[in-house]
């Protein structure tokens, strides 16, 4: 990592998690002063995705307080001022991080809901909801608390993080912090960003081909409208009475047709434009983590990958912004 001065690891993360706290904190800002407040499956889904985010950003805003590099004499490596507030970020950097995660992932399940299925807020709320709250909160304290256990957080470049340690005293491999778990955690903590990643594409596919079809019923819907006024003005010409006035009805009919399609079309790409640009944000905000952690456990060298990753990964709170 010799090919970057090693303190603006450190520093990337302090830059950009103000933004992501500035980011989130205006969503729950705007949730507070919206009529709905928590009444919404939605809003309490952004409010937990807020949480985690802020969980997430503020353990990585404190990283220089934190993180210090000690000299070896064979060169600088990896250091803490203290290893209690060390493991606390580690904490609360796995917790936050991997909440957002599956809240991003519950969003797009939300949608899902909405658009493919036509669940009603009540069916929602008694059947789904419970689970999208469940899992994102189990899932990051179980794996926050398994690395914090096996002494898997450790002193990392840029934070503390999964990753090995050797004391200064250290001689052999019994001693190394970490060793036996950081790649399994490593591995762990990509295989369900990998998951969500392929989760979000394949959910948001089927929400646009369900809004597709439905704008597309909506233009057979007028042309067979426009086909019917055409032919009633020749009847109205041609014949009276019953005739004429079934025609007119006809006319209404479709007219009413139109009206709801396009209601609901609307309101449909309302939502699907919503949900890609949440789905965005996450896609944008944690590829190039996903990218830098694959290249490592095949062995490569991720140096420039995992320094975008460092500065990109607090922005997600930013980019929520509605």
């Amino acid at each position: 990592m010799s090919q970057y001065p090693l303190h603006i690891w450190s520093t990337l993360p302090t830059i950009t998690t103000p933004l992501s706290l500035l980011g989130s904190s205006a969503i729950l800002y705007v949730i507070s002063r919206s009529n709905d407040k928590l009444s919404t499956t939605l809003n309490r889904l952004l409010v937990g995705l807020c949480v985690g985010d802020i969980i997430f950003s503020f353990s990585m805003l404190i990283t220089k307080f934190i993180v210090k590099l000690e000299d070896r004499g064979s060169g600088p490596v990896p250091g803490t001022t203290n290893w209690a507030a060390c493991k606390t970020q580690g904490f609360l950097l796995y917790a936050g991080g991997h909440m957002s995660i599956c809240y991003n992932c519950a969003l797009c399940v939300y949608y899902v809901c909405v658009i493919k299925l036509n669940y009603s807020d009540t069916k929602i709320k008694k059947k789904v909801e419970p689970f999208l709250h469940a899992i994102p909160w189990a899932y990051a304290i179980i794996f926050s608390s398994c690395a914090l256990a096996t002494k898997s957080i450790n002193p990392g470049i840029s934070m503390c993080m999964v990753a090995e340690y050797r004391p200064q005293d250290c001689e052999s491999d019994d001693c190394v912090r970490g060793l036996d778990y950081y790649l399994k955690f490593r591995l762990a903590d990509v295989s369900i960003m990998i998951i969500v990643f392929i989760a979000i594409i394949l959910m948001m596919t089927v929400v646009y081909l369900k809004v597709w079809r439905q704008e597309r019923r909506m233009r057979n819907a007028g042309y067979r409208s426009t086909n019917s006024v055409r032919n009633s003005g020749l009847e109205v010409s041609m014949i009276a009475g019953r005739q004429n006035q079934q025609a007119q009805a006809n006319n209404s009919f479709n007219l009413s047709l139109r009206l709801s399609l396009r209601k609901n079309v609307t309101n449909s790409r309302k939502v699907l434009n919503q949900a890609m640009a949440y789905a965005g944000a996450y896609l944008a905000t944690w590829i190039f983590y996903i990218c830098s952690v694959l290249i490592i456990l095949f062995g490569g060298d991720s140096v420039t990958i995992a320094l975008i990753a460092t500065f990109v990964g607090p922005l997600q709170g930013k980019s929520q912004m509605r």
